[in-house]
């Protein structure tokens, strides 16, 4: 039975920001007129935060947001204005945060949101990524650091009002402003995943949100994973894992595989002989810059970072959208 589940976004954020994404999908969506989200499962371990929602709900959401964004090239030329102003309003709502500001900063979180997850959509589900492929790409670049940006600021201010380090405070869950302690944030700090449904907000950790990763990540056993094209071509080479681009590297033609890219990814990405992902789409990062490059680039295999091992010998088959190993 093939997986409900999708791994949506793979980044460093805090748990502070990951619950306010799922919180936006359960909440704040149906709110604005689009479709509610089931669920959202978000896991963070050894600095990396993973997104997984379930394949009918971004299916839904897509057919709401084409409706209301993505009609014709007039429709979406007004979108990325919109995005972009909604963008620098965060940005300077960001930038003047504090404690006492934290619904406001909220609140204008949420409304940005929904233009920053719209292209990805309307790339992937309408059927018109080419007729749109030039204002899309814009409106996704422009995006690119914001949620980093307002993240780093969050948790510097949480920290000063609760006394601990920034990172310590990130582990601070949407919600739990008026009712924080250091020992709920101290203890997730190793592996902690959070379930967000419209009607609460769960807290795992450790032995308990690995058995609930295991079960939604559901891998069968098998030597290949499969995604979407995002610049043909092939390749043959060794498995390179990397998921902090600071702290690791590959060799001249290595393939690179990792959950998503970001620009601080770029040296290893330059050289890759292919770029194979597990989350993301045709306006991911790691698209685009394969386009850019000419690279081979297969996104959104889901798996490709638990199938595989560093040192695998691998084809990489762009044409097709498969990497197995040789």
């Amino acid at each position: 039975m093939e997986n409900e589940w999708e791994k949506f976004w793979t980044v460093d954020l805090s748990l502070t920001m990951a619950s306010m994404l799922g919180h936006l999908y359960t909440e704040h969506f149906p709110a604005q007129g689009f479709h509610r989200f089931s669920e959202a499962r978000i896991f963070r371990t050894q600095g990396n935060t993973t997104c997984y929602l379930k394949k009918q709900d971004r299916k839904a959401f897509a057919q709401d947001v084409i409706k209301r964004f993505a009609q014709d090239q007039n429709t979406i030329k007004k979108f990325c204005i919109e995005l972009k102003e909604k963008m620098e309003e965060l940005r300077t709502t960001a930038a003047k945060f504090t404690i006492n500001d934290y619904e406001h900063l909220r609140k204008v979180f949420f409304e940005y949101n929904i233009y920053h997850v719209t292209p990805r959509h309307i790339a992937d589900f309408s059927g018109k990524f080419d007729d749109f492929k030039e204002d899309l790409t814009k409106a996704r670049l422009a995006g690119e650091t914001i949620h980093q940006e307002v993240d780093k600021k969050i948790k510097e201010v949480l920290g000063q009002h609760i006394g601990v380090a920034p990172e310590e405070a990130g582990n601070m869950i949407d919600g739990e402003l008026d009712s924080l302690n250091k020992q709920k944030l101290a203890e997730r700090s190793s592996f902690t995943a959070l379930v967000i449904t419209p009607d609460e907000t769960k807290v795992l950790c450790d032995e308990p949100a690995k058995e609930l990763f295991d079960q939604t990540l559901n891998i069968k056993e098998r030597g290949f994973v499969q995604g979407t094209v995002a610049f043909k071509g092939k390749a043959k080479g060794k498995v390179r894992i990397i998921m902090n681009p600071f702290e690791q590297d590959l060799e001249e033609g290595d393939i690179l595989v990792t959950g998503m890219t970001r620009p601080d990814f770029l040296p290893q990405m330059k050289k890759a002989g292919a770029i194979v992902t597990d989350a993301g789409g045709m306006l991911c990062h790691a698209a685009i810059v394969a386009r850019e490059m000419a690279k081979p680039c297969i996104i959104g295999t889901q798996t490709a970072t638990q199938v595989f091992k560093d040192g695998d010998l691998v084809e990489v088959d762009a044409v097709k959208g498969i990497m197995r190993k040789r």
